[in-house]
C-alpha cells in the first residue's frame, strides 16, 4: 500500500510535536518555566491560525459570490426571459430560485455575547457560542439567548442596593 507524502509528514510533525511537549514538559523545573517555555512556542500557533484565517476568509467570500451569482443567474432565467425576451421563463429558474432561497434560510449572524440553541424538529441539535457568520441547516428552528450576566445585586446603574455612588 502505497502511502501518500503529504500523509507521511503530517504524522511526523504530529510526532515531533508531542516528543517537543513531553521534552519541554519533563525538563522545565517548574510548572512557571513549563510556561515560560510553552510562551515561545506562542509564535508559532500565532502563524499557524493566521494562515487558516488566510485560507478561510477568501474561500468563504468566494461561496458568498458564487451564491449571489447562482441566485442572479435564476432570476435572470425566470425574469429576463419574461420582461426583455416575452418569452416564457425557463424552467430552471422555477426549480433553482425555491431552493436557493431555502438554503439562504439557513446563515445566521451571532453578535458578541449572543448564543444560539438549535433544534431540529424539536430535538436539541447543538449551540453555536461564538460571534460570526455561520451556516446552519435550514430546517433548525433557532433561538438566540444572551450570554450577559444577569444579576440581582445590582441595580440599573452597576451598583448595589444600598450603597451611594461617589
Amino acid at each position: 500500500m502505497k502511502m501518500n507524502r503529504l500523509t507521511t509528514l503530517i504524522m511526523i510533525a504530529m510526532v515531533l510535536g508531542v516528543m517537543t511537549g513531553y521534552a519541554c514538559n519533563t525538563l522545565a523545573g517548574s510548572p512557571a518555566e513549563a510556561k515560560e517555555i510553552a510562551g515561545y512556542f506562542g509564535i508559532l500557533t500565532d502563524i499557524f491560525l493566521r494562515l487558516i484565517k488566510m485560507i478561510i476568509a477568501p474561500l468563504v467570500f468566494a461561496t458568498l459570490v458564487v451564491g449571489l451569482v447562482l441566485v442572479g443567474g435564476s432570476l435572470w432565467q425566470v425574469f429576463g426571459n419574461i420582461f426583455i425576451y416575452n418569452r416564457p421563463p425557463a424552467t430552471f429558474g422555477f426549480v433553482a430560485l425555491p431552493i436557493l432561497f431555502f438554503l439562504a434560510k439557513g446563515f445566521i449572524i451571532l453578535p458578541p455575547n449572543i448564543a444560539a440553541v438549535f433544534t431540529f424538529f424539536g430535538r436539541y441539535a447543538g449551540t453555536l457560542r461564538d460571534d460570526g457568520f455561520y451556516w446552519v441547516n435550514p430546517f433548525y428552528q433557532r433561538l438566540r439567548l444572551s450570554l450577559r450576566v444577569q444579576s440581582e445585586h445590582t441595580d440599573a446603574q452597576g451598583q448595589r442596593p444600598g450603597r451611594k455612588s461617589d
